[in-house]
C-alpha cells in the first residue's frame, strides 16, 4: 500500500510516540517527503521552539491572521531567543491561552515591566514554567540601574496567581561569563535586587502542587526566603539550588521545611569550603538524618510559648471570676450628689425600702481572651506536650566537590556512617517518647496539611501520635535501619557519570533544556 494511502490516524499514532523536541521536525519532513499523505498538521503546533526573533514574529503573524484553530493546538512554547522583541512575545502569549508548558529566555531586550505584563494574568493550564535570565550587556548602560527596575516584580505577579496546575517551576540566572567580560570595567545589571518576593512566592496558593523547583541565583542565599512561610511548597519533592550560596546549616533548614523532599541538587554551591576534613561528611550525614528533630524542637518551643500565654489567660479569667463573686455580696454604694436648689423644708427619707442593687461585673468574653483548642479535646496550660520528629524522606544528594574522584568512595562511606548514626539516634528518640506517652505526656506528630493557616494556632499541623507509638505495633512502625540517600558528584552535565537514581537523573527527566 502506498504511504500516501495510509489513514491519518496511523500517522498521528506514530507521531505521538516521538519525543516532544523532535515532533515538529519529523512532521514537517513527512509533509515534504509525502506531500499527498494525510499527515495531521496540528503536530506542527503541539511543541514549538523559537530560537530566533525572526521566527517569533513569523509565528505571531501566522496565528494572528489564521482563520483556523491552530493556536489551540499549541501546548508547549519555548522562546529561546536572547534578542527577542518583548512586545511581540507578549502579543504571542496573549493568543496562546491553552499552554501547558512555557519557557522564556529573558535577555537585554526585556525590561521588568515586560515580564510583569506577561504574567499579570494567570495561566490556569500551565504545568511547566521556566524563566532563564541573561541580561548581561557588552556596553555600559545604566538605564535600568538609574530607573531602579529589577525583575522582582515578575515574582510578585506569579505569587498572585490563584490555585493552578503548576507542577514544575524554574527560575535561573545564568552565571556571569568572566572570560567574556574580563575587559569590561563596568557592573552588569542585577536580576533580583531583593529576595523578599521569593518568600511571597513560596507561600502562594499557586505553588501548592509544585513537585519540582529549580532556583539558581549565583552567590545569593535563597534558603531563608523560600523557607520563611508557614507551609512553603508543601508538595516539593525535587529541589535544585545550584550556584546559590548554600551552607550545611541551610540544607538542614531546607530538609526541615520541605518534608516531602526526595532529591536535592547543590552543584557549585561550595557546601563544604576547601578540601573536606576528617569527619566532615560524617557530621553532614548525621545532620541530614536528624533534620526532622530540629523541626520538632522548633515546634515544641512554639508550643511552650503558647502554653505560657495560655496560663496567663487562665489567671486573668480566674481573677475575673473571683471579683464577680465578691461583687455579689457587696451592696451598691451610690455616688454622692450635689444638693439641688429649692425648698429645704420638705422631709425626705434617708432610707429606701427597695432591695439593694448589685454592682454589675461582666466576665470577659471568650472572644476577648483567645484560648486555642485542638480537636478532639481541649488543651490547658498544664498539658505536657512533646512532638514526634518525622523520618527523613531524602533519597539522593547531588553536589560538586573539590576533592579528587578517588576520594569519593571515602566520602560516601563517611556520609553513610553519619546517616546511620542519626537514624539510630532518631530511633532512640522514638523509644523515649513512647515511654513519655505511657507516663501521661501527650505526644503529637506532624500531618501533611495543617487545619488552618493561622500562624497563632501552633497546633494546626499536629495530630496525636497514638497510631505510631502504639504499644502493640510501635516497633513495627519505627524501623531501626532506614535507607540512606545516594551521593552523586557527577555534576550538572548529562555527559558525566551519574549514580543510579540520583537527583541529576531525576532532573534531566523533568527539565529538558540541557542547562548545565
Amino acid at each position: 500500500m502506498p504511504l500516501e494511502n495510509l489513514p491519518s490516524e496511523l500517522y498521528s499514532t506514530i507521531l505521538d510516540t516521538l519525543p516532544a523536541p523532535e515532533l515538529q521536525k519529523v512532521t514537517l519532513a513527512l509533509t515534504r517527503a509525502i506531500p499527498r499523505a494525510p499527515v495531521p498538521l496540528h503536530h506542527l503546533f503541539t511543541d514549538i521552539r523559537l530560537q530566533s526573533s525572526k521566527r517569533i514574529i513569523q509565528l505571531h503573524r501566522r496565528l494572528r491572521d489564521s482563520d483556523t484553530k491552530d493556536s489551540q493546538w499549541v501546548k508547549t512554547l519555548s522562546i529561546e531567543a536572547w534578542d527577542a522583541d518583548p512586545h511581540v512575545a507578549i502579543n504571542l502569549l496573549d493568543i496562546l491561552q491553552d499552554l501547558e508548558s512555557l519557557t522564556v529566555y529573558i535577555g537585554p531586550t526585556f525590561a521588568p515591566e515586560h515580564l510583569s505584563d506577561m504574567f499579570l494574568d494567570a495561566r490556569p493550564h500551565v504545568r511547566y514554567l521556566s524563566l532563564r535570565f541573561r541580561p548581561y550587556v557588552q556596553r555600559a548602560t545604566y538605564y535600568q540601574f538609574l530607573k531602579g527596575a529589577y525583575f522582582d516584580s515578575a515574582l510578585s505577579c506569579l505569587s498572585k496567581w490563584p490555585n493552578s496546575t503548576l507542577r514544575s517551576l524554574s527560575v535561573i540566572q545564568d552565571p556571569l561569563d568572566e572570560s567574556a567580560t574580563r575587559n569590561n570595567r563596568f557592573a552588569q545589571p542585577l536580576v533580583f535586587f531583593s529576595l523578599e518576593p521569593f518568600t511571597a512566592l513560596a507561600g502562594a496558593s499557586c505553588v501548592a502542587r509544585i513537585t519540582s523547583l529549580r532556583v539558581r541565583v549565583p552567590s545569593r542565599n535563597i534558603s531563608p526566603f523560600i523557607c520563611a512561610p508557614l507551609h512553603p511548597f508543601p508538595g516539593l519533592e525535587l529541589l535544585d539550588m545550584s550556584t546559590c550560596n548554600v551552607k550545611a546549616a541551610d540544607v538542614e533548614t531546607l530538609l526541615a521545611s520541605f518534608t516531602k523532599l526526595r532529591h536535592i541538587i547543590l552543584d557549585g554551591c561550595s557546601l563544604l569550603r576547601g578540601e573536606s576534613r576528617d569527619g566532615e561528611w560524617h557530621s553532614l550525614g548525621k545532620a541530614f538524618a536528624l533534620a526532622g528533630v530540629r523541626r520538632a524542637k522548633d515546634k515544641e518551643r512554639k508550643i511552650k510559648e503558647w502554653l505560657s500565654s495560655l496560663a496567663t489567660d487562665e489567671r486573668i479569667v480566674g481573677r475575673g471570676v473571683e471579683a464577680q463573686n465578691q461583687a455579689e455580696i457587696l451592696p451598691f454604694e451610690p455616688a454622692l450628689r450635689n444638693p439641688r436648689r429649692g425648698r429645704k423644708g420638705v422631709a425626705n427619707s434617708t432610707i429606701s425600702l427597695r432591695a439593694s442593687r448589685i454592682r454589675p461585673m461582666t466576665q470577659p468574653a471568650s472572644s476577648d481572651i483567645p484560648v486555642p483548642t485542638t480537636s478532639p479535646e481541649a488543651m490547658n496550660s498544664k498539658t505536657k506536650i512533646r512532638v514526634l520528629p518525622p523520618w527523613p524522606s531524602l533519597r539522593s544528594f547531588s553536589t560538586t566537590v573539590l576533592a579528587h574522584a578517588l576520594a569519593h568512595p571515602q566520602m560516601q562511606a563517611e556520609f553513610s556512617s553519619g546517616w546511620a548514626a542519626g537514624i539510630s539516634q532518631l530511633a532512640a528518640t522514638y523509644a523515649r517518647l513512647r515511654t513519655s506517652r505511657a507516663n501521661g505526656v501527650r505526644v503529637l506528630r506532624f500531618t501533611d496539611h495543617g487545619t488552618t493557616q493561622n500562624e497563632l494556632a501552633v497546633l494546626h499541623d499536629l495530630t496525636d501520635a497514638d497510631d505510631i507509638l502504639s504499644v502493640s505495633g510501635g516497633h513495627d512502625n519505627m524501623p531501626t535501619k532506614y535507607p540512606g540517600p545516594v551521593l552523586c558528584f557527577g555534576g550538572p552535565s548529562r555527559d558525566c557519570a551519574h549514580v543510579e537514581n540520583c537527583g541529576h537523573v531525576a532532573a534531566f527527566a523533568i527539565w529538558d533544556d540541557a542547562i548545565n
